[in-house]
């Protein structure tokens, strides 16, 4: 990890007090990670676990979470491993943090279903950064989407298929 990063403070977008999991098998390089989270108003937890990782986030959700690809398990889609309580629509964004950067990992990430994908050695700047956006989005109110009709019946197969995304859909006939 290069110790001569220059962090720009404009450029990071840190939503103050959003809490994230950190789950790193390299406890070390946690650390590190986590005194830059928290120089940048983020709150952070480490863990070397995934089960404990699962827990904590049953109890108390984070806003978002890194996992180190090494402690994922053969599951089909990351939101497998958080349990949802009744408040809460979507499990937290979570970023997939990899040894290497190669294409085959960035589409596990992908098949996943996280929102982000990182690669050691960690630049700390573009992480704090996608951090911030992934907690600024969770955050945010869902989006919105302006559906105008003519009156076709097939309007409410999109209104259909825009809320299964999570999306808030007006239509106007």
């Amino acid at each position: 990890m290069p110790d001569n990063e220059t962090i720009n403070d404009n450029e990071i977008v840190s939503p103050l007090q959003s809490r994230v999991f950190l789950t790193f098998s390299d406890t070390q390089l946690a650390r590190h990670i986590a005194n830059e989270c928290r120089h940048y108003g983020f709150k952070t937890r480490i863990f070397e676990n995934l089960a404990v990782m699962q827990n904590a986030a049953s109890v108390s959700p984070p806003d978002a979470v890194v996992i180190e690809d090494t402690l994922i398990p053969e599951i089909s889609r990351i939101d497998e491993l958080f349990t949802l309580n009744d408040e809460q629509k979507h499990s937290p964004p979570v970023l997939f943090l990899t040894e290497t950067d190669c294409l085959t990992k960035r589409l596990e990430a992908v098949r996943l279903g996280c929102q982000g994908f990182i690669h050691k050695p960690v630049n700390i700047g573009s992480f704090l950064n996608r951090l911030g956006q992934l907690c600024q989005r969770k955050r945010s109110r869902s989006e919105r989407v302006l559906l105008i009709s003519d009156g076709s019946p097939i309007i409410e197969q999109h209104i259909n298929q825009l809320e299964s995304q999570q999306l808030e859909v007006i239509a106007l006939n």
